[in-house]
């Protein structure tokens, strides 16, 4: 029994008779297989090793983070505090900076034996080859693994120098605390000036309360309990206390800011540090040859039966 001919838009179109064209061809195609394999098996082995400089990280959150001293406690029980509103140290901001343009790009310009990281890894100074080139370029070396479960960073660094390697990673995760501390600093630095202008306020109202306060005592040096003079006075007396307490807690979130502008926050936390001897990579040299071969091979044929059926179409059209 043979399977009848396909018609397409027309033309009759032979699936068996191009397989059968194509069957001559398999032997110089296996062949040619043969020596693709051939060719990445010798590219894996003679390859240069390249060294992976791994590190596993922790985001250091608000509620991980100390403030010594009682400005701390008034800080955290303030309802303007810092950890509420401001910046915080998750896992996905600390793998948004590990791979920032910011960052990869203040690497690059790091200094290195005798001159920038740059120039070991592109053989270029950063400013030679552009902010976008570099930041491409380095992020292609880096690889940056959030796991959901754990919420730990793995930061990987892959480069045919295991020195060079290191002096990335290093770098990588430095710029990033520095970048860090100085974004919550300046944050905790706005948040400090408006706590001085609230101190402000606080001090010029309690003034007003304490100075009514004053002319009500001068005016009334006897005052019997029960009377109305007397439920007055405790009313003022009510008011200053109240502006007072307004005004120690401004100072006191003015101080906690204050801390907070002065202290470096860590962003993060090194859980497994750079091994002393870097990993070298598997060349995995035989899983990478059957893959090319069957993925050549596959492509190849694919590629002769398509010509094969164009062919029949062109034929039969004429």
């Amino acid at each position: 029994m043979t399977a009848a001919p396909r018609v397409e838009g027309g033309v009759v179109v032979d699936l068996r008779a191009a397989l059968r064209s194509v069957r001559p061809k398999l032997g110089p195609l296996l062949l040619v297989t043969v020596a693709v394999m051939t060719a990445v098996a010798a590219w894996t082995l003679l390859a240069p090793r390249r060294y992976g400089a791994r590190m596993v990280l922790s985001a250091v959150g608000p509620a991980q983070t100390n403030l010594a001293g009682a400005a701390t406690s008034f800080l955290l029980e303030s309802p303007f505090r810092l950890g509420g509103a401001g910046i915080q140290a998750t896992p996905s901001l600390v793998s948004y900076l590990l791979s920032s343009e910011t960052i990869l790009d203040g690497v690059a310009r790091r200094p290195f034996r005798d001159a920038t990281i740059a120039h070991a890894l592109f053989g270029a100074s950063a400013d030679e080859l552009g902010r976008a080139t570099v930041v491409r370029r380095m992020r292609s070396r880096i690889k940056v693994l959030l796991a959901r479960q754990t919420e730990l960073i793995t930061l990987t660094v892959t480069l045919s120098d295991s020195v060079l390697a290191r002096a990335v990673a290093a770098g990588v995760v430095a710029d990033a605390q520095d970048l860090f501390a100085k974004v919550t600093s300046a944050q905790a630095g706005q948040f400090r000036r408006a706590q001085e202008a609230r101190v402000d306020s606080a001090h010029a109202d309690l003034t007003v309360a304490e100075n009514a306060l004053l002319r009500f005592t001068v005016g009334n040096r006897i005052v019997q309990a029960g009377s109305r003079l007397a439920l007055e006075r405790e009313r003022l007396e009510r008011a200053v206390a109240a502006v007072q307490q307004a005004y120690l807690s401004a100072i006191a979130d003015r101080e906690a800011a204050h801390a907070r502008e002065l202290a470096q926050t860590p962003a993060l936390a090194i859980v497994e540090a750079i091994p002393v001897v870097l990993p070298r990579e598997e060349p995995r040299t035989v899983m990478r040859t059957i893959l090319a071969g069957v993925a050549f091979l596959v492509l190849a044929a694919l590629a002769l039966v398509l010509r094969a059926l164009w062919a029949d179409g062109v034929a039969n059209r004429t």
